[in-house]
Formats: structure tokens, C-alpha cells, sequence
């Protein structure tokens, strides 16, 4: 499971690309975008959350759809493996006990021990350096789980307690939860409340990918980068382009790089209750 991943040959990546060819997320018009702007003009349903987060990664890159490709290639070929084993009438509650199965017994995928992920917590949150270290934190490993389930062709809800992200599926009385960070097991959504969470409401593909923006300018807020953590919640704002949070972030680090007229519009601009 610690093997050093393979770059594929353009062969390999033709096979690869044979042998997937039935995998659901082909169906969706987001597996034929290529830029930012066509995954931004879909509606979330119609989303592939791997070719988005690949895009947005890579796109100012000479090479990028090669190295989409690759990354594509790698998450195929793991799908493939998990499709194999499940039997012909596989329930919603099989798929996901084999999804568990592969990628935190088989392939060995973690959550990183706390004193590597602190200082480098987009490391962790990026789909490329959760495939390529098979580490990953919450947000990180419920992206590669949402990604390998849109190529099964399991529908899951992604939900986002203060702080946390993790997923579920629907039952017909209650939910299967699946807590990334702890293997993929259930826990009761009892555990994701408290005073100050009442209710727990489904994100969608488009704000997950927004959220994994805002992880990644929270590493340059901390080391005091102001103009980069800007221009990081800037290519966030139009996939959550209402968040408060969102907003009061952007809002701050506008007026500590000197822009004040913007902070102040956004910041005036949020609910005081």
C-alpha cells in the first residue's frame, strides 16, 4: 500500500481510459470541461468533483491536462477495483462498506498525526497530495471518497459541522454516516451537534470545492501572506459565493492589505445577529 505511484505511459493511460469507459461519472457534462468557467456554469449535480479540483490545481500549468489525466487514471483504476467486489444487486450499504474496506484497509489511507498537518493543512486537503502521501484530513479524504463514489455511482450527502466536513447516505429512516477521519464508520449525527449546531444541512459538489479554497488560504493567512490568502479567497468566491464566513475572511484580509473601501463593503455587508 506504500508503493511509489506509477506515471502511466500514454499506452497505459489509453487503456486506463478502455477499461473505465463505464464508470458513472463519464455520464456527467463536467467530466468534459476543462476550465474553471465551464465547471462554474453547471449545476452542482452535473459536477466531477475530480476534474474540478484537478483544474483548479493545475490549469496555469504548461502540462496540465497530462497530469489531470494521470491523477484520472489513478482513481479509475481504484473504482474499477472496488466495482469488482461487489456482488451483482450491491445495496447502498455494501458499496460503501467495500469503499472502506479498499482505501483505509487495502490502501492504507490516513489521517495525518497532528503535528504534520498544522503547519501544512492544504497538503492534507488537496486530492493530488492525498493520493500521492495517503494522508489526508477530513476535508481531503471526504473528497477522494466523494470522487471514487461519483464513479460508482453512489449519491452521498456531504455535510458540514463547524470545523469538520464528513458524508452520508440517506436511509429510509435516518442516515449511514461515514466519518472519514475514523475509517469510514458510523457515528450517530448526535455526535456532529451541540449548542451552537442545531441542525445539520447537505453541501453541494460546487461549495465543497470553495471549501477546499478556504482551507488552503487558511495555511497562508497563518503565516501572515496576506495578498496570497486574497487571492486564494477570491478563486473561492464564486463556488460559495454567499458564505458569511467566506465573506468576513475576505473582508479582513482586504483591509490588512490596504485595500479598506472592500473590506469594509463586504464586512458591512453581513448580518450583525
Amino acid at each position: 500500500s506504500h508503493d511509489t505511484a506509477l506515471t502511466l505511459s500514454e499506452e497505459q493511460l489509453k487503456i486506463t481510459d478502455r477499461i473505465g469507459s463505464k464508470l458513472k461519472h463519464r455520464e456527467l457534462k463536467g467530466y468534459t470541461a476543462w476550465t474553471q468557467q465551464e465547471v462554474l456554469a453547471l449545476p452542482p449535480e452535473e459536477i466531477d468533483l475530480a476534474r474540478a479540483l484537478l483544474i483548479c490545481q493545475f490549469e496555469e500549468e504548461a502540462d496540465f491536462k497530462q497530469k489531470i489525466l494521470q491523477y484520472e487514471a489513478s482513481m479509475d483504476l481504484m473504482a474499477i477495483q472496488i466495482q469488482k467486489r461487489l456482488s451483482s444487486n450491491a445495496d447502498p450499504e455494501e458499496i460503501i462498506r467495500q469503499i472502506n474496506s479498499f482505501i483505509f484497509q487495502e490502501m492504507g489511507f490516513r489521517f495525518p498525526p497532528h503535528s504534520v498537518y498544522a503547519k501544512d493543512i492544504d497538503l492534507y486537503t488537496f486530492l493530488p497530495s492525498v493520493l500521492d502521501s495517503r494522508l489526508g484530513v477530513c476535508l481531503g479524504v471526504s473528497i477522494l471518497y466523494l470522487c471514487l463514489a461519483q464513479r460508482i455511482g453512489l449519491d452521498l450527502e456531504i455535510i458540514t459541522p463547524p470545523g469538520h466536513i464528513y458524508l452520508r447516505y440517506p436511509l429510509k429512516e435516518g442516515h449511514l454516516n461515514i466519518e472519514t477521519t475514523a475509517r469510514g464508520i458510523h457515528l450517530p449525527s448526535e455526535v456532529y451537534l451541540g449548542i451552537n449546531t442545531r441542525h445539520l444541512h447537505p453541501r453541494s459538489i460546487k461549495e465543497t470545492i470553495g471549501w477546499s479554497f478556504i482551507n488552503q488560504a487558511s495555511v497562508s493567512w497563518g503565516k501572515g501572506d496576506f495578498e496570497t490568502t486574497v487571492k486564494i479567497y477570491e478563486k473561492a468566491r464564486p463556488y460559495v459565493p454567499n458564505d458569511p464566513l467566506l465573506q468576513m475572511f475576505l473582508g479582513l484580509n482586504y483591509l490588512f492589505i490596504g485595500k479598506k473601501k472592500e473590506g469594509r463593503a463586504l464586512l458591512e455587508s453581513l448580518d450583525p445577529l
